[in-house]
């Protein structure tokens, strides 16, 4: 562990860090969302007495 005190960040540090993190979130979902659907397989199902 470091023994070293940080300054804190300054306010265009912090702007700057908001702005990658929203970039970094925006190109990740338009990723997710060129993805191919998901092939479902679905059975249809009849209600019959025992």
């Amino acid at each position: 562990m470091s023994d070293r005190i940080q300054a804190p960040r300054s306010a265009a540090q912090n702007q700057f860090l908001r702005w990658l993190l929203a970039a970094f979130m925006g190109l990740t979902s338009a990723v997710l969302a060129a993805a191919e659907p998901a092939v479902v397989d679905t059975v249809r199902v009849d209600e019959r007495r025992w």
